[in-house]
């Protein structure tokens, strides 16, 4: 909402070595700005699109300015795309679009666009590949209700975009992911009474403040400690996350989101431990985990996986 405070952020960021990301609408994306941004290397920068057409995307966004602000969006994408090719900046740039009943019959529409940007930019850069790295289809999801939209939905806008935009957006060389893990059980309800993902995932407050969940951030009931007063090695290891856990899973998580970023792996983790009932599995689980520290580069003698570069 204030583009100069970001840019700022990012300034400071690149000058002390943290490594940082930009999620965005789009709206305020000029020229300047764009190429402001990129000059400070942030790992990604990610634009929340969501439709194809300025009647859609005004429909799904409702912004409160004046007028429809689609084509500032569009060519902020394409500013970014265009600073991106002409300095070689390796800054990822990806484009994120959350489906719904409102904007799923825009995919074409969208993956029109895009690809038209992405060969405007390789035509007038020269460059062979795109500037423009992902695109991500994902579902909307209530966080907080009983119920989605119906899965049957899910499948026949899955079933669009697959037909209708994933070619041309493969075809202008953008990886294109639809989280299938999401899509296909919408409907689902948790079969695991264990949180397992919240050693996966955590989330950090502006005010320095520590949640236990990436999905409950700011609800006192999980705030396990500040950074301000503790190292995240300290908070990890104190009683208060301890207790809180405890208690989210003494409710059978009853207070969750009814899915969220960690349930691929709590299914996974319930599985280990149905499975570490069984003679002889728990060697063969032991193994996999082995397997999975080297796969992902653990550091000796510390919890923290090294960060690697995802679309989330």
């Amino acid at each position: 909402m204030n583009s100069e405070a970001t840019l700022a952020a990012l300034l400071e960021g690149h000058e002390v070595g943290i490594e940082t990301g930009l999620y965005t609408n789009g709206a305020l994306l000029t020229k300047r700005l764009a190429r402001a941004i990129l000059k400070e290397t942030p790992r990604f920068v990610r634009v929340s699109v969501n439709a194809g057409s300025e009647a859609v995307h005004s429909k799904y966004h409702r912004p409160v300015t004046s007028g429809p602000l689609f084509g500032q969006v569009q060519d902020g994408v394409k500013q970014l795309a265009l600073y991106k090719a002409e300095t070689g900046r390796k800054t990822e740039i990806g484009l994120s679009y959350i489906v719904n009943p409102v904007n799923y019959r825009d995919c074409a529409k969208f993956a029109e666009w895009v690809a038209g940007i992405v060969k405007e930019v390789d035509r007038t850069t020269g460059r062979k590949r795109s500037a423009i790295d992902f695109v991500r289809f994902t579902p909307t999801i209530d966080y907080f209700a009983e119920t989605q939209h119906s899965q049957d939905f899910f499948d026949e806008a899955v079933a669009l975009i697959q037909k209708d935009a994933v070619p041309l957006l493969e075809g202008a060389g953008l990886s294109v992911t639809l989280f299938n893990h999401r899509f296909n059980h919408i409907e689902e309800r948790k079969a695991y009474d264990k949180c397992a993902g919240c050693f996966w995932f955590a989330e950090v407050a502006p005010d320095g403040s520590m949640y236990l969940c990436s999905e409950l951030n700011f609800f006192p009931a999980y705030r396990i400690g500040s950074l301000l007063r503790n190292s995240v090695a300290d908070i990890w290891a104190s009683k208060d996350r301890r207790e809180i856990l405890s208690g989210v899973n003494g409710t059978r998580l009853r207070g969750c989101p009814p899915f969220c970023k960690a349930d691929a792996i709590n299914k996974v983790a319930a599985e280990i431990r149905k499975r570490c009932k069984i003679t002889g599995e728990r060697e063969r689980i032991w193994q996999w985990l082995q397997d999975l520290h080297a796969l992902h580069c653990w550091e000796p003698d510390t919890p923290f996986a090294k960060p690697k570069t995802v679309a989330f």
